[in-house]
């Protein structure tokens, strides 16, 4: 049926609607679809902001350069992790910095947050650094 194993028959089943006649109502089945979306989307774009919050509470405290791993550590406590989803809050830390960090092709200081290789590297919120002119 599809290229991905999670979906089959037995879960769109539990999802279609389905008229009185018993035929698949697709527009009914298509509004449902998009209204789990749209919570889907709240819900991820909420989770962003919490993991977002979680990271500048770490640079409020600490405005160091820190090892990516450190800011995961001090960010996961304000997440209200479980023992099922540690891993994941860890990697989605991680991702929020990597995403928000400056790119090479950039110029130093653009985005959110550098991450800086080498001795003295680690993460930095580029907001508690100023930044000197470049000639």
């Amino acid at each position: 049926m599809s290229d991905n194993p999670n979906i089959s028959f037995k879960t769109l089943s539990q999802f279609v609607l389905t008229d009185a006649s018993g035929r698949i109502d697709f527009d009914a089945t298509m509004a449902k679809f998009a209204a789990r979306v749209t919570e889907y989307e709240a819900a991820v774009n909420m989770e962003t902001e919490h993991v977002a919050n979680a990271i500048n509470k770490v640079f409020d405290t600490y405005p160091i350069n820190l090892t990516m791993d450190s800011v995961a550590a001090f960010a996961l406590p304000e997440l209200n992790p479980t023992p099922d989803n540690i891993a994941i809050l860890k990697e989605r830390i991680k991702d929020y910095i990597r995403n928000n960090a400056d790119h090479p092709d950039e110029k130093p200081g653009t985005r959110l947050f550098s991450i800086i290789r080498g001795k003295q590297g680690g993460v930095r919120r580029n907001s508690d650094y100023v930044l000197k002119p470049t000639e």
